[in-house]
């Protein structure tokens, strides 16, 4: 039996501190048994564009790109990124987590 895919878009993830990365972190560290997760973080600390590839394990890898300072131009990079990530191997599950970018890519 083949394991869901899932999309995991965070505007926060660990390395970033807060709650909200901390929380994005636990929802991601709960899934990834069942599933096989794919974290999309949009970043301030790459410059924009630039994107970083890190595998945690087997079930999960972190994708992080670098935002612009326009939400319009961060929105088109990251969904050109989503559409090649699908197109290579496809997602069953698209998860925004938190509004902001997160949950304007899932929708």
């Amino acid at each position: 039996m083949h394991k869901q895919r899932i999309l995991f878009i965070a505007g926060q993830y660990p390395p970033q501190v807060g709650g909200l990365a901390r929380a994005a972190e636990r929802n991601v560290n709960h899934i990834c048994g069942k599933s096989r997760v794919v974290v999309l973080n949009i970043t301030q600390s790459l410059e924009k564009g630039r994107i970083e590839r890190e595998r945690l394990n087997e079930e999960t890898e972190i994708f992080r790109i670098g935002a612009s300072k326009k939400i319009s131009e961060t929105l088109r990079l990251a969904g050109i990124l989503i559409e090649d990530l699908h197109a290579e191997c496809p997602f069953d599950l698209f998860a925004g987590f938190y509004l902001i970018y997160a949950g304007y890519l899932a929708a």
